[in-house]
Parts: C-alpha cells; structure tokens; sequence
C-alpha cells in the first residue's frame, strides 16, 4: 500500500501548481517541459489538467526537491536517445 500513498502524493499537483512553477522560472512552456522529455503541446495540456503521466510527475517532484537537476535530465535524454540510436542499428543489421 506504500506504493499507493507515493503515487497519490506524485499525482497531487494540480495544474495551476504546475503553471504557477513554470511561470515562477520565467521559462516558455517549450523551454519548460522539454527538460521534462515533453513537447510544448503535450505540457499545454497537462497545464490544463489534462492527463499528466506518473513518469512525468516523478521528475517534475524530483527537480522541484532539487534531487535532479537540468544537466541530469539532461544526462538521461542524451542516454536514452543513444541507446534508442545503438538499437536502431543493432536492429537494422541483423535484418539488412
């Protein structure tokens, strides 16, 4: 049940929270959510209440604590982009 109280805690931030800690950063919501892996549309939406997935609110906690911060997240998009990369090819040669 630990599990359950983390998520709810996770999923508690309410859009206006949301905007408000963009807006406090002075950032576009380009500039914003793209630290987060989420286009501009997509941040949009969940700044209108709309759908903000659990991985998501995850990082936007752990960054608001100051546990991650942008050159981390940074880290990891460059990482999961490079192992998408050496899939694709790993892929691409055992099928060409």
């Amino acid at each position: 049940m630990r599990d359950d109280a983390f998520k709810s805690t996770i999923l508690a931030l309410n859009p206006e929270e949301l905007r408000e800690l963009r807006r406090s950063r002075k950032e576009s919501q380009a500039k914003f959510w793209k630290r987060f892996g989420v286009t501009q549309s997509r941040g949009s939406r969940f700044e209108q209440g709309i759908g903000l997935p659990t991985s998501v609110a995850i990082l936007i906690k752990l960054y608001v604590e100051g546990k991650v911060n942008d050159g981390d997240l940074w880290r990891a998009r460059r990482g999961a982009k490079l192992w998408r990369q050496i899939d694709t090819n790993t892929s691409q040669s055992y099928h060409g």
